[in-house]
């Protein structure tokens, strides 16, 4: 016979079920039998003993419905801490990019402004809105908030920066290497916290 959660009720019973326990049981009925009780009161006997067995029972289902429940918990706050680092790691990637365009390969004008509209734009757009997405609360730490609050405003200021950058008519060589190096500063900026981020995690 299975219960509700698809178990055999006698498997229950298996950790009670030692050779010491059999005996300690026998040694019970033996005992039960020297007082030679009438037939009355030896089904006073078995009906507590059952009583006490049903008891025993029932504690022990509600004990394992109660661990499967914090597993089931344990599982699913898992899934969730791996999703939301998954957003902010997948942000950080993108951020990456940008400063290493502007820090290492530091491109003509127009080459950044074509890379940005045709890739670089949409990704950082999109990590912005994953980022906003997140129930900060859900986290499950102070500093994590505080890390993943700073990525995305860090992400939001240079965002805005950048689309001020690219929807200028005409920059001087000498505006294009500032607007890169204060855009490096911003992103030099987001990459610290996400290693804080990371860190934060593991100490989670």
């Amino acid at each position: 016979m299975l219960n509700e959660n698809g178990q055999s009720f006698l498997s229950l019973f298996k950790p009670w079920l030692s050779i010491q326990n059999v005996f300690l049981g026998l040694a019970v009925v033996f005992i039960v039998a020297l007082f030679k009780l009438t037939a009355s009161e030896l089904a006073s006997w078995v009906q507590a003993v059952g009583s006490i067995a049903a008891i025993l029972g029932a504690f022990m289902i509600s004990h394992r419905q109660l661990e499967r429940q914090q597993t089931e918990r344990d599982r699913e706050s898992k899934s969730k801490a791996e999703a939301f680092y998954a957003v902010v790691e997948n942000a950080a990637k993108y951020s990456e990019a940008v400063r290493e365009l502007v820090s290492v390969k530091r491109p003509p004008g127009v080459v950044f402004i074509m890379i940005w509209k045709k890739y670089l734009a949409h990704e950082i757009g999109l990590s912005i809105k994953g980022l906003e997405a997140m129930p900060a609360h859900e986290l499950g730490s102070y500093k994590l908030v505080l890390f993943q609050v700073s990525i995305l405003a860090g992400m939001i200021k240079a965002n805005s920066d950048i689309e001020s950058f690219v929807s200028r008519s005409s920059f001087s060589d000498q505006e294009i290497m500032e607007f890169y190096s204060e855009i490096t500063v911003q992103f030099d900026l987001i990459d610290k916290f996400w290693r804080d981020f990371q860190e934060a995690s593991k100490q989670r």
